[in-house]
């Protein structure tokens, strides 16, 4: 027979099973305090945030979506819930976005950050979207509506578009440069009226090298006068020297 252990070693060991325990229930509540911090935060999140989950059989499944989705998408999410991504977003079958997702939940491929359109019956707009894996087979995607940038970019390059047409036609255009007089910007349109490329131009020659040599410092004073106040000079009537030693008159304006 053993020797039977006494009441202080039963009672140490008793002690230390009851410390194990509480670490236990300690363990378990921070992770209990974790997971509602986590859930607090993407369900008050004002970016919308998809989870996803891929199955053994390749089917990826939307598990979750917060309150934001429904805001921002304008439907409610609830009824996806349990559908395949391309079952509950039909349109993206033709794209590679749903097996970019897959490759992500796989951990093939790290964050991925893109930007898409999307429309079907429900809704219609343009998304900067982040997905990136959360555990095994898991991943969360965070998207934001970036519709009304994207109506303003493109209402901008049609404006650009139409002032470069304009500039073109009436041989206008535009032109910056340094303190010292060094072009720094030039539209292209410098070539049709100097014969010079903006190449050419800009780093290398000076607003005043246009200028016929008979007037040119007096042009170049001027100009530097109005610099040095800040001000600005409109339609400055004078000629240009143009690559080929012809002459060309023209309005200058600056400031």
């Amino acid at each position: 027979m053993g020797i039977k252990p006494s009441y202080e070693t039963l009672e140490r060991r008793i002690r230390v099973l009851e410390s194990i325990v509480e670490a236990g229930k300690e363990t378990k509540k921070s992770l209990q305090q974790q997971e509602d911090l986590f859930r607090s935060i993407v369900q008050s999140s004002p970016i919308a945030m998809y989870f996803y989950e891929l199955k053994s059989d390749n089917r990826l499944v939307l598990t979750g979506a917060n309150p934001s989705a429904d805001r921002i998408l304008g439907i409610p999410h609830q009824s996806l819930i349990g559908k395949t991504i391309e079952e509950a977003f039909p349109n993206l079958v033709q794209t590679d976005i749903p097996e970019m997702y897959r490759q992500v939940a796989r951990r093939k491929i790290g964050h991925q950050n893109f930007e898409v359109p999307y429309k079907d019956d429900r809704f219609e707009g343009y998304y900067n979207v982040h997905v990136f894996s959360t555990l095994e087979n898991q991943i969360a995607v965070n998207f934001v509506d970036i519709s009304d940038r994207r109506k303003m970019e493109e209402e901008l390059r049609e404006k650009e578009e139409r002032f470069s047409l304009a500039a073109e036609q009436s041989h206008t255009f535009t032109w910056e440069v340094d303190a010292k007089g060094m072009y720094t910007y030039t539209h292209p349109v410098i070539e049709q009226v100097t014969g010079f490329s903006p190449a050419a131009v800009v780093g290398n020659m000076h607003f005043y090298d246009f200028t016929p040599t008979d007037i040119r410092e007096e042009f170049k004073a001027a100009a530097f006068k109005v610099f040095e106040a800040r001000g600005t000079f409109r339609n400055m009537e004078g000629p240009a020297v143009r690559r080929d030693g012809s002459i060309v008159w023209g309005l200058i304006s600056g400031s």
